[in-house]
C-alpha cells in the first residue's frame, strides 16, 4: 500500500506543479510577496501578510493575524489562515496545529488526518514524526504513514525526521538507527555532550570495521565517530546484506497481482477520501459535489489513474531479459525470447537482418507497457542501434513467423509454427459492485468490534516475524500481527501508545522490545496488565530441548543466536505485573508453519522442554510437543491466531481465559487435520504462582 501511495503521488503531483521558482522577498514596508530568480515580483507584496515562508509542491505558508494558511503560486489563498503553527506540504500532505492538537490537512484544507497528536513534522519517505503525550506529560515519538498508520508506534524519548531511509532515535537515554520499517541497524550510542561525535564501545567499533581513520578521539573502551560514518557504514552494509534479500522477498502475489485487484483497491481508496465530507463544507456543497454523477467521474479518474500506477509498478518488477531468437527471411521478421512476456516479432527487411543479429548486444531496447487480460503486457519496444536506425515491436501489429528445417537432400520441409497473436486486448473493467466490497483478506479482518472502555494501564507488546534472512519465511505472520494490534485498539480498549509493535524483529530488536516493557513496568511500580504476543519461528536447543524464539537476523536456528523462552517467561515474572497474558503462535519443534524443518541437517521434528511460567502469567501456545504451528491458507492468518482473534471477534473481547482457551483448542483441533492433515493441539500453560483465577479472569 506504501508503494502504491507513492506512485499515486509521482503520477499525479507533478501536475500540480509549475516549472517557475519563486522566492521569498518584502518590499521593505513590512509587507511580503514572491519574485522570481531575477528579482521581479510575481506575487506582489501585500500588507495583510506578516510573514511567508517558501513554496513547497506548489504552495507556500503565509501569515496574517498571527495565523498560517496557504497560496497557491498565482497568489490565490487556496487555505484559510487559521492555523497556529503548520509545515510545508510533502506528498500532499501539511501537518497544521488545531486547538493545541496536531494533524494533517491536504491541499484544500480538509483535515486528512485527525489532529491526535502533541507534535507533528513533515512527511520524509513516506513516514512523518508525531509525538504523543503519555499520562505522566511525558512525550513519546513514533512515526505515521499518510493513512495515518502508526508504522512505528510512538514509544521513542527521542526522534528525528528520516534521512537516506534512516531515522535517529532514543529511548532510556540510549539512541539507535532505524529504517523506515522499524528495524534497529545500529545501537545503542551515546552523544558526547561536548561535541557532535556519536561515542560508542570500541568493540562495535571493529565489528563494523570503523578506519582507525574515522575515530575521532578515543577515551578508555568508548570511541568516538561522526554521524556520517556511522550512517555511510548502515547504508553500505544495507546495500550489501539486505538489498538482495529485499528483492527476494517480494512475493510473487505482488509481482503477478491482477489490474481489476490493483484497481479494486486504487479505487476504493481514493474514493473513500474524496466523498468524506470536508470540516469546512456546507451540506448542500457537499451534496452537490458527491452526486452520482460525479462520484462515477471519479471513479473513471482514479481507474485512469490506477492504470498508470499500475504499470508503472509491476513493469519494475519484470525489467526485459530477452534472447534473439530465429529470423524468418519470407516474413522478414525476427523472433525475440523474452523470459517473462514470451515471444515477440519484430519486423526487420531483410536487407538489414544481417546488421540486427550482429549488432544485437549492442541494441538499446524502449519498452512501452499496458494493460491485457487483466496483467501487465508489452505493448510496444523501440530497439534504438549503433547506426541510429531503428526496429520496432508493436503489440498491434499482426505477425507470421516460420521456421525451417532442411533435410541432407535439400529437400526443403516447410514446418508451420503457431502463429503469435499480437491483437491487444481490451483492459480489464471494474463494475461498481467490486468497488464497494471490503479489501480485507478474511472475515476476522473486517468488523472488528469496538469497545468505548479504555485501558491506560494495559500494554500490548506484539512481535511479528516473517522474513527472514537466511531461514524460511513464516506466512502471514505480520498479517497476524497487524490484525492482533487493531484487535488490541479497537476491541479491547488498549490506547495506540500502549501498543508496541515489531515487525520482523532481529535480536537486538527483541532486546529492545522487553528492556521497553521492563522500562515501563517500574515506571507503573508493576501496576499494568501485559499482553505478549509473538508469531514466528521458534526452533529447540538439539542438546537439552530448550525452546527459543527466533529472531530474523538468525543464520540458523541456533540457540546463541536466539531468545530462550526460559528467558522470556522469567523476565515477564520478575516485572511482577497484576496479569501477563501470553500468546504464542510458534511451534518448538524445529518446524516452520508447512511442516518442513528449519535448519537441513535435522532430518526429525524434536520434542523441546515444556517452560512453565512465572509470575502472574498465563501462556496460550499454539501447538504441543513436536507438532507444527500450521497456517490457514484461505484465511490469511495462522491457524492458531485466526481462532483466537475470530472468538475475540465473536464475544466483543468479553471471554474469560478458560472459555478462550477451549474455543481453540478445539477448533484448532479440528480443522488442522482436514486442512493439514495434521495434529496442531494448543495447550494452556498457567504459571504455578497465579495470583488470580485464571479461568474466570478477563482478557
Amino acid at each position: 500500500m506504501k508503494r502504491i501511495a507513492f506512485i499515486l503521488f509521482v503520477s499525479i503531483w507533478p501536475a500540480l506543479l509549475t516549472a517557475q521558482e519563486l522566492f521569498p522577498k518584502t518590499n521593505g514596508k513590512g509587507a511580503w510577496g514572491f519574485c522570481d530568480a531575477n528579482g521581479a515580483w510575481v506575487i506582489k507584496p501585500k500588507a495583510k501578510y506578516e510573514l511567508v515562508r517558501s513554496f513547497s509542491e506548489g504552495f507556500a505558508q503565509v501569515k496574517a493575524n498571527g495565523l498560517w494558511g496557504y497560496i497557491n503560486q498565482s497568489g490565490k489563498q487556496v487555505v484559510p489562515c487559521r492555523y497556529k503553527d503548520c509545515g510545508p506540504f510533502h506528498g500532499g500532505l501539511a501537518y497544521a496545529c488545531q486547538n493545541k492538537s496536531y494533524g494533517y490537512i491536504d491541499t484544500n484544507g480538509t483535515m486528512a488526518i485527525p489532529a491526535s497528536y502533541a507534535k507533528a513534522r513533515s512527511f520524509y519517505h513516506g513516514l512523518a514524526l508525531v509525538a504523543m503525550q503519555r499520562p505522566d506529560g511525558q512525550l513519546v515519538y513514533g512515526y505515521i504513514d499518510s493513512r495515518g498508520e502508526n508504522v512505528i508506534p510512538c514509544r521513542y524519548s527521542r526522534a528525528y525526521d528520516f534521512s537516506n531511509g534512516l531515522a535517529c532515535v532514543f529511548a532510556n537515554g540510549e539512541g539507535y538507527f532505524i529504517d523506515t520499517a522499524g528495524q534497529v541497524w545500529f545501537g545503542p550510542f551515546q552523544e558526547d555532550p561536548y561535541s557532535s561525535l556519536l561515542s560508542i564501545e570500541k568493540d562495535t567499533a571493529l565489528s563494523w570495521a570503523f578506519p582507525a581513520a574515522s575515530w575521532q578521539d578515543q577515551r578508555g573502551s568508548k570511541v568516538y565517530i561522526s554521524d556520517k560514518t556511522v550512517r555511510e557504514a548502515i547504508l553500505k552494509k544495507k546495500s550489501q546484506k539486505r538489498m538482495m534479500a529485499s528483492r527476494q522477498r517480494i512475493s510473487k502475489e505482488m509481482q503477478d497481482q491482477s489490474f481489476s485487484d490493483f484497481a479494486q483497491k486504487y479505487v476504493e481508496q481514493n474514493i473513500n477520501r474524496w466523498q468524506k465530507k470536508g470540516e469546512f463544507e456546507k451540506i448542500e456543497t457537499y451534496r452537490n459535489r458527491v452526486s452520482d454523477e460525479n462520484r462515477q467521474l471519479e471513479i473513471e479518474k482514479y481507474l485512469q489513474e490506477a492504470k498508470q500506477a499500475y504499470i508503472t509498478e509491476k513493469s519494475g518488477f519484470h525489467p526485459l531479459e530477452m534472447k534473439l531468437g530465429s529470423y524468418d527471411s519470407e516474413n522478414e521478421v525476427f523472433l525475440i525470447q523474452e523470459e517473462f512476456f514470451g515471444d515477440i516479432l519484430v519486423p526487420v527487411p531483410i536487407g538489414q537482418a544481417s546488421y540486427f543479429k550482429q549488432h544485437w548486444p549492442q541494441a538499446d531496447a524502449k519498452p512501452a507497457y499496458t494493460v491485457a487480460d487483466d496483467r501487465i503486457a508489452l505493448k510496444s519496444i523501440r530497439f534504438m542501434f549503433p547506426d541510429s536506425s531503428v526496429f520496432l515491436y508493436d503489440r498491434s501489429r499482426e505477425l507470421e513467423h516460420m521456421e525451417y528445417e532442411i533435410d541432407y537432400h535439400f529437400d526443403p520441409i516447410e514446418i508451420d509454427m503457431p502463429a503469435v497473436s499480437s491483437s491487444q486486448p481490451q483492459p480489464a473493467k471494474i463494475s461498481k459492485k467490486h468497488l464497494s466490497v471490503s479489501i480485507g483478506k478474511s472475515d476476522i479482518d473486517v468488523k472488528i468490534p469496538e469497545t468505548d472502555v479504555r485501558r491506560d494501564q494495559t500494554f500490548a507488546i506484539i512481535i511479528a516475524n516473517e522474513n527472514y534472512m537466511q531461514l524460511s519465511p513464516v506466512p502471514y505472520a505480520i498479517n497476524d500481527g497487524e490484525v492482533f494490534g487493531k484487535y488490541c485498539h479497537k476491541t479491547l480498549g488498549i490506547p495506540l501508545s500502549n501498543i508496541r509493535s515489531y515487525y520482523d524483529a532481529t535480536y537486538g530488536t527483541l532486546l529492545l522490545a522487553m528492556k521497553d516493557l521492563v522500562d515501563i513496568a517500574n515506571a507503573y511500580q508493576g501496576e499494568i496488565d501485559v499482553i505478549f504476543y509473538y508469531a514466528g519461528h521458534g526452533a529447540p536447543d538439539e542438546n537439552t530441548k530448550e525452546a527459543y524464539i527466533v529472531p530474523t537476523d538468525a543464520y540458523d536456528a541456533d540457540p546463541a543466536i536466539c531468545y530462550s523462552i526460559n528467558r522470556l517467561y522469567q523476565e515477564l515474572g520478575e516485572i511482577k505485573a497484576r496479569s501477563i497474558t501470553v500468546f504464542l503462535d510458534a511451534c518448538f519443534s524445529g518446524a516452520d508453519r508447512n511442516g518442513s524443518m528449519l535448519a537441513s541437517s535435522r532430518g526429525i521434528a524434536l520434542k523441546p522442554q515444556t517452560n512453565m511460567p512465572s509470575g502472574n502469567t498465563i501462556v496460550f501456545s499454539a501447538a504441543s510437543d513436536n507438532e507444527s504451528a500450521h497456517s490457514f491458507d484461505e484465511k490469511g492468518h495462522g491457524l492458531f491466531t485466526y481462532f483466537l482473534l475470530k472468538k475475540i471477534q465473536e464475544s466483543k473481547g468479553n471471554v474469560n481465559y478458560l472459555d478462550l482457551g477451549n474455543y481453540i483448542i478445539e477448533n484448532v483441533k479440528r480443522q488442522s487435520v482436514v486442512i493439514n492433515r495434521r495434529s496442531q493441539s494448543p495447550c494452556i500453560i498457567p504459571s504455578p504462582h497465579l495470583q488470580f483465577d485464571w479461568k474466570q479472569a478477563q482478557l
